[in-house]
């Protein structure tokens, strides 16, 4: 009986649901979306879910150092922001000077595309005047698609986002990638993040 009685106990432990995961949110601009693809793969190694949320995430991805922010902040790499365009563009290595004219003039021969106001890539034209003639690509993919597929366009995008089709004309330098979260982060929280360094 003893012996049946733990037979059945084994049994139905066995057959218990696993407990739950652990959810965490988690944004990332558009810029830092090559990071959220390493926020997941830290998550499913942690055996957490993550459930994307712009409003209040637990763990928000960013280039560059935000404007007034006052929240914990963890660097989790660098990246590259560069001016590029189509391979087949005749425009090849800018200096300084040629990138600011580019970017700035209102009548060009180039379409000039450039992310959203306060995307962390684009925060690296803070020092340029960039002409009002402009486009606004919605996303760093969609950047990297617009110069993929116009010989005629230039833009400014993370390095990650560089493909085979296009080529760098200038490089305005590193930037941080960060991971912002909450004033006291959960221990879960944490170790993603530490995941991601």
């Amino acid at each position: 009986m003893k012996l049946r009685l733990f037979a059945l106990v084994v049994f139905l432990a066995a057959c218990a649901a696993p407990p739950a995961p652990q959810i965490v949110s988690a944004y990332a601009s558009s810029s830092a979306q090559y990071w959220l693809t390493k926020l997941y793969a830290c998550a499913t190694k942690e055996s957490v879910a993550l459930r994307l949320d712009a409003e209040t995430p637990d763990i928000d991805l960013q280039l560059g150092e935000p404007q007034n922010f006052n929240l914990p902040a963890y660097q989790i790499g660098e990246e590259e922001i560069v001016a590029a365009a189509n391979k087949a563009s005749p425009l090849t290595n800018l200096s300084p000077e040629e990138t600011r004219r580019l970017f700035g003039q209102a009548e060009s021969n180039w379409r000039v595309w450039i992310l959203p106001a306060g995307d962390g890539a684009q925060r690296a034209l803070q020092n340029f005047t960039v002409s009002g003639a402009a486009q606004v690509a919605d996303s760093a993919q969609q950047m990297a698609l617009n110069l993929s597929t116009d010989s005629g366009a230039v833009g400014v995008l993370p390095a990650h986002w560089l493909n085979d089709s296009l080529r760098v004309l200038y490089s305005f330098g590193g930037v941080p990638a960060l991971a912002l979260t909450q004033s006291a982060p959960a221990p879960v929280v944490l170790r993603l993040v530490a995941c991601l360094q």
